[in-house]
């Protein structure tokens, strides 16, 4: 079977193509479980990647874990965070995606400390609203962890004063779109407890 049998071919984008993250919500792992559409051919047959498992096209819905505690909502200042993925291929052929997310908190005070400490001692799934509109989901199979935390006050006036995070998670595929048309029925179930 060739590598690339499920292989489509896509355009040039058109129209605006807007940098950085609006929001975020995260929530504990296993705390909610997904459901998916996955890719179809011509035949409207489930394609299969070359370990015949059924590749992954959208999140289409969500169920919050009974007792989970609700996912809560982080906002940005604009164009200050980033959705990021990066792929690692072995030698050995085997491959990943580390996906997460750097962001910036504006100005260092003691409930975004609580907050980031909080985040800091587990593992969590998030939802990512980019500022195309188009909302991911990162650790949806492997958990999210905090790999690094920084604080600055700046020095000067024009300095930034603000907590730096990255989080991220080791997974199979990259961030998986959650459609559109479920985004915000999925968020207002992870959110109310």
């Amino acid at each position: 079977m060739a590598c690339v049998s499920y292989l489509t071919g896509f355009s040039t984008s058109c129209g605006s193509n807007l940098p950085s993250i609006k929001k975020l919500w995260i929530g504990a792992f296993e705390s909610a479980t997904f459901t998916y559409s996955y890719q179809q051919d011509g035949d409207s047959q489930d394609v299969l990647d070359v370990d015949g498992n059924k590749i992954i096209e959208s999140v289409t819905g969500a169920t919050l874990a009974t007792g989970a505690d609700a996912w809560v909502e982080f906002q940005f200042r604009k164009n200050s965070s980033e959705m990021t993925t990066e792929m690692t291929v072995n030698d050995n052929g085997s491959h990943y995606y580390t996906n997460g997310a750097n962001l910036v908190f504006a100005k260092i005070d003691n409930t975004k400390r609580l907050a980031l400490q909080a985040t800091a001692s587990g593992e969590c799934s998030m939802i990512v609203l980019d500022s195309n509109n188009q909302y991911w989901l990162i650790g949806g199979e492997n958990a999210v962890s905090m790999t690094t935390m920084s604080a600055t006050t700046g020095v000067a006036v024009g300095d930034s004063n603000a907590y730096n995070v990255t989080l991220s998670a080791e997974e199979s595929t990259m961030p998986i779109l959650i459609s559109a048309t479920n985004a915000q029925t999925i968020i207002t179930t992870l959110t109310t407890a």
